[in-house]
């Protein structure tokens, strides 16, 4: 018997009838969003873009990666709680918010079998291309270009990052843990590169600990390897076997049953985010899907400032 089906429509069914109830509508941001078209490899790809009210003097890109079955107005709108167009105004960049190729990214994962994958689409190439887009419409400094990801699209961070360091500036993934060994396409990554990883405890989805990746509880997606074991991935040889200094954040909501720490290695730039209590969410967005199939949303950052800060700080 085929479950699929059935799991669909319990999946959107509780997206229909319950997240109109979990938030209330964001406020018009002042801002321009433009939709654009791109060609590549043959196949027309499309994105949003905020732009900030202003003037923009070189201004950063960050392009936003939503997660499987997603779209980057979906994204935008439901899942990130308007973070990323509230920091464009404040610090004057550019947000885009791509779509994956039928809603998904192919990023460095074997295990997956949806379009993007098996037909091994070049994401990469595209994100290349978006950059290149953006720098000669909008003047984007080519050496501020971050990437940002939730699940699915913080995995293709993970591929940019290895694949296209001189592209990206720096990535954050949420929800999302590097491949463990044999279930990766993608080489060994590249240390030195600005990582921040922000997974929460209570993940039903991409498990903190390590394990298998399963959409709905039933669709395997793969093994993956620990948070920790994540972050370490990024550190060079003599840095892995240091104990990561651990600082409690400043709690925003006491409410919310959730608090993070920060986890640092002196002298890199990699960071690990324990969102504890924590779902397969982005902090301080939205809950975009009911507790049972996501988990819950911290609010215990701004995940868009606390990334800006780590870009910042990183690139000193």
């Amino acid at each position: 018997m085929n479950i699929r089906p059935f799991f669909t429509f319990i999946v959107f069914f509780s997206a229909i009838i319950f997240t109109p109830l979990l938030y209330a509508a964001e406020p018009d941001m002042p801002g321009k969003i433009t939709q654009e078209t791109i060609s590549h490899g043959g196949i027309e790809r499309t994105f949003l873009a905020y732009i900030p009210t202003g003037e923009l003097s070189s201004p950063a890109l960050i392009i936003v990666l939503h997660g499987s079955m997603g779209t980057g107005k979906k994204m935008r709108e439901d899942v990130c709680g308007g973070q990323f167009d509230r920091l464009a105004e404040k610090e004057k960049c550019i947000v885009a918010y791509p779509d994956g190729y039928k809603k998904y990214w192919n990023d460095c994962r074997t295990v997956p079998k949806d379009d993007a994958h098996t037909q091994n689409i070049d994401d990469v190439g595209f994100i290349t291309k978006l950059t290149e887009t953006c720098c000669t419409k909008w003047h984007v400094n080519p050496k501020r270009v971050y990437a940002i990801g939730l699940s699915n699209g913080g995995h293709m961070c993970y591929r940019l990052a290895v694949e296209a360091p001189d592209k990206v500036a720096g990535i954050v993934a949420i929800g999302a843990s590097m491949p463990a060994a044999g279930m990766s396409k993608c080489k060994t990554p590249h240390t030195g590169m600005p990582v921040m990883i922000v997974n929460g405890t209570d993940d039903p989805i991409n498990p903190f600990e390590g394990g298998t990746v399963r959409l709905f509880y039933v669709f395997s997606k793969g093994e993956v390897m620990s948070s920790l074991e994540s972050a370490r991935a990024w550190l060079k040889d003599e840095d892995r076997q240091k104990q990561p200094k651990i600082e409690p954040m400043d709690d925003r909501d006491l409410t919310d049953d959730t608090h993070i720490d920060r986890l640092t290695w002196p002298g890199t730039k990699v960071r690990l985010y324990m969102v504890h209590g924590g779902g397969h969410t982005i902090p301080g967005g939205k809950q975009y899907l009911p507790l049972f199939i996501v988990g819950r949303v911290s609010r215990g950052m701004d995940t868009a400032e606390e990334a800006w800060r780590f870009f910042t700080e990183s690139k000193e």
